[in-house]
């Protein structure tokens, strides 16, 4: 049993898409039943459309309050509509939506048997519902309902792959046919949108890195229509290579609805637009760190060690990812940082932050350079537990102007670029003038 969860923000779409295979021409087979609905009053369309709006729009700061759910199962696992339904309920409730209105749909336009929930993430109190580590959850609630239905795991069918174990079964498919290639090209394309990629460039460039090609179709007139996955060898991907053996493609929209041409788009679009409203109050978290590292360079004060700054912007909520050169005169040496924001996922370069790398890193003490990766791990561990490290609140105001302004005397290591149009209307506080007496 495997679970897929998805969120979004258009409740039509994500209903219709479901409810739509429920209907049934005179000539056609039936794509699909609905099983039942919980706290919606009808299986009409537009009561269940109605009823997850209604939840939604409790809470109008979650960008994306939709949750859309499949359970798939394996082929040989014979389950009647009564017991697939009691699954999904139990597995609901495991989740904490027992109270949330849901609808339960089967389709029968695979091989293996399987349903969708269509929900809300809002509670009847407006908040949303705890997704902290939900997928985590949701792999725990999956294997104790195959215990209890005494259905097929998931895991010893080799559809699940822990990220260790993914490379592995990337070259045993390759090598010697073994897994589903469905199920470890899932993986892959789970793993690359969960780093959030806001351009198609960098998204195919995510995808080559597991060894996954992305191939554009487009109608006669030339405009995009589609797009399929093809897994190859690492050989190919670097060029070195003619690959002979016949291609297994998969257009994204068979592996799942959320993996389609337009789909794929429209998250990229979403990530894109995500990220540069939180590029503000991410460049003042970063500032708020580093300005009081460049005051000390500026005064001939003793440097800051690499594992504190490290250290010091994860109580910020951010992950410094630190680049490192393989080869040349000095192996071994930083040539690039990178910041990820840990609560929304995004990852942002220096120059997104308008900070000058090879400035900045002359400030800094690298004392993690020749440590092994446990080194590295217990050095971090012994600075967390130094500082107490505490997760970055969400109510904390960070703002660009806040520390950007701190050390005017400092900028020379940022940018001296023209600001643009957006940069240049970012408000500055002043001082209200008292009214005349």
């Amino acid at each position: 049993m495997i679970a897929k969860i998805s969120t979004g923000s258009c409740v039509t779409g994500m209903v219709n898409y479901n409810h739509s295979k429920i209907s049934q021409t005179k000539n056609e087979e039936q794509k699909g039943i609905i099983l039942g609905t919980n706290n919606i009053n009808s299986e009409e369309l537009n009561a269940i459309v109605n009823a997850i709006s209604n939840a939604n729009s409790r809470n109008n700061n979650v960008s994306k309050p939709n949750i859309h759910i499949s359970l798939s199962f394996h082929k040989d696992d014979i389950l009647d509509n009564e017991t697939i339904y009691k699954i999904a309920e139990d597995y609901m409730k495991d989740l904490e939506y027992s109270e949330q209105p849901y609808a339960v749909y089967r389709h029968f336009d695979k091989e293996h048997p399987h349903v969708h929930i269509v929900s809300s993430q809002i509670n009847h109190l407006g908040k949303k519902i705890n997704d902290s580590h939900v997928k985590r959850r949701s792999y725990k609630i999956t294997r104790q309902l195959e215990e209890k239905y005494q259905i097929t795991k998931a895991v010893d069918k080799n559809e699940i792959f822990d990220k260790k174990d993914l490379s592995k079964a990337i070259n045993e498919h390759l090598e010697e046919g073994k897994h589903s290639l469905s199920a470890i090209m899932k993986r892959i394309l789970t793993d690359v949108l969960e780093k959030k990629p806001t351009e198609e460039k960098q998204f195919d460039s995510l995808l080559q890195e597991f060894q996954l090609i992305r191939t554009i179709v487009c109608d006669e007139k030339g405009k995009q229509k589609g797009h399929y996955f093809d897994l190859r060898p690492i050989e190919y991907i670097e060029g070195q290579i003619e690959y002979l053996k016949e291609s297994h493609k998969i257009q994204g929209s068979e592996l799942d609805p959320n993996y389609g041409f337009i789909n794929i788009q429209n998250t990229l679009f979403n990530n894109k637009v995500e990220k540069e409203k939180l590029l503000r109050n991410m460049m003042g978290r970063v500032y708020f760190v580093i300005n009081p590292i460049l005051k000390n360079a500026e005064l001939s004060l003793k440097p800051e060690k690499l594992s504190d700054l490290i250290t010091q912007l994860k109580r910020k909520g951010i992950e410094l990812e630190v680049k490192r050169s393989q080869t040349g005169e000095n192996p071994n040496s930083i040539y690039g940082l990178r910041f990820k924001d840990i609560r929304e996922g995004h990852i942002y370069t220096a120059s997104d932050l308008r900070i000058k790398t090879k400035d900045f890193l002359g400030t800094i003490d690298d004392d993690m350079k020749n440590l092994s990766s446990k080194g590295i791990s217990d050095l971090l561990s012994e600075k967390n537990e130094e500082k107490n490290a505490i997760s970055f609140p969400k109510n904390e105001e960070h703002t660009y102007e806040n520390h950007l302004n701190v050390f005017d005397n400092l900028l020379s290591i940022f940018s001296s670029s023209t600001p643009t149009n957006e940069e240049s209307k970012l408000p500055v506080k002043r001082r209200k003038k008292r009214p005349g007496i």
